[in-house]
């Protein structure tokens, strides 16, 4: 098990270097999540290398060294929050705009691990080995190490709840607010980090429950195989699904209006009025009647404030607060209106043909929002209606 363990020890080393490598390579318009994920997969990188050295005695002329890397892993919570923050918003993130708290988690973190990491190295490196030494049983080192594990190891243990709480909460707010931004949300849902977010979350009660009962029970630990191989896969898994998610929100650059101007009137950005609304309402119908704007599958929120000249903030409000509608049910309504005229009268068409000429771009979103609006498929829907006429 131990040959397994260092393999698997080798292979999540190379996974975070060569992924990080192939992220930072990358060219694009929005990089803070690029930068994020690769400080992670760096971070996690360097604690691994730091088991790494030390299991292989790497750290024998430089014993002081021995598990310095324990400070990347108070880190590794934060960037996984950060990678989350910068992929769910629609401006680029900016560290120095986040809360000192951030910090001063880290700072309370490292705090308690200096005690452990200033023993000399050979005192670590015994600890490490499970190696005999006259002063492993000090009332030093009996206290850093009580420290460390009593204290330290469930301090931990809560930061990472709290950031995958709060990264988990980021997801859900991103998925309600991507259907007022796009009318096409496939690849845009972040569902495979919300699976990561719960799988990790999983593996949190887990070890809780594994580091009490050890505590208490004096249990053996899991072997370090299976931890590396559960770990590995995870890794994987978080940087396959992480190269292919790009920017969600590359080109919904917020642009700042504070009014717009409306037949002649200047509106304010705030609490529109009745009427206002209803002009606004009506314009929007108009441009989807007239100019047929829903049929452009990638139609966003802001390409439509750019085509008719009103605001973000005022669509949405008309469309959430008067229509009762989100700008995703909005432009798919207009989608299938169209697509049931011309189930009915062009049969020669199939209904991927309409689907797509009506601005969906898969059949499965195409099937869905049908039979959800019309409780039945679009053949259905044809038969019933030829059959009718």
């Amino acid at each position: 098990m131990n040959g397994l363990a260092s393999g698997l020890d080798y292979v999540f080393l190379a996974i975070c270097c060569f992924t990080a490598s192939i992220v930072l390579s990358q060219r694009a318009p929005r990089r803070d999540h690029a930068m994020a994920v690769s400080a992670f997969l760096l971070l996690a990188g360097l604690d691994k290398l730091d088991d790494i050295a030390a299991q292989g005695g790497l750290y024998q002329n430089v014993s002081w060294l021995t598990h310095w890397g324990m400070v990347t892993v108070l880190a590794l919570p934060f960037f996984i929050y950060l990678y989350t923050l910068a992929v769910t918003r629609r401006t680029a993130l900016s560290i120095t705009k986040l809360s000192p708290q951030h910090g001063l988690a880290f700072l309370v973190g490292l705090a308690l691990l200096l005690p452990y990491l200033t023993l000399d190295g050979d005192i670590k490196l015994a600890i490490e080995l499970e190696l005999d030494h006259p002063e492993i049983e000090s009332f030093r080192v009996m206290s850093a190490v009580a420290i460390g594990a009593w204290i330290f190891v469930p301090y931990f243990q809560g930061l990472f709840l709290v950031y995958l709480l709060l990264s988990l909460k980021a997801v859900a707010c991103h998925h309600r607010r991507i259907y007022d931004v796009f009318s096409d949300v496939e690849n845009k849902t972040l569902r495979w980090l919300q699976i990561m977010l719960l799988i990790l979350a999983m593996i949190w009660v887990y070890s809780m429950g594994d580091f009490i009962l050890t505590m208490i029970f004096d249990l053996p630990d899991l072997p370090d195989a299976i931890d590396n191989l559960v770990m590995t896969m995870l890794l994987g898994a978080f940087c396959y699904f992480g190269l292919r998610q790009g920017a969600i929100f590359e080109l919904m650059q917020s642009n700042g209006d504070n009014e717009i101007v409306l037949d002649g009137a200047v509106v304010q950005r705030f609490s529109l009025e009745s009427d206002h609304a209803q002009r606004i309402a009506g314009k929007l119908k108009t441009a989807m009647a007239r100019d047929h704007l829903y049929r452009d599958s990638m139609l966003t929120l802001r390409q439509l404030s750019d085509k008719t000249s009103i605001s973000e903030h005022h669509i949405s409000e008309v469309l959430n607060r008067h229509l009762n509608s989100s700008f995703y049910d909005f432009v798919n309504g207009w989608r299938l209106d169209e697509a049931k005229h011309l189930l009915t009268t062009d049969p020669e068409r199939t209904a991927l043909t309409i689907a797509m000429d009506v601005g969906f771009n898969s059949k499965s979103t195409f099937y869905t929002a049908f039979k959800k609006q019309n409780g039945q498929s679009p053949i259905a829907f044809r038969n019933a209606a030829m059959q009718a006429a």
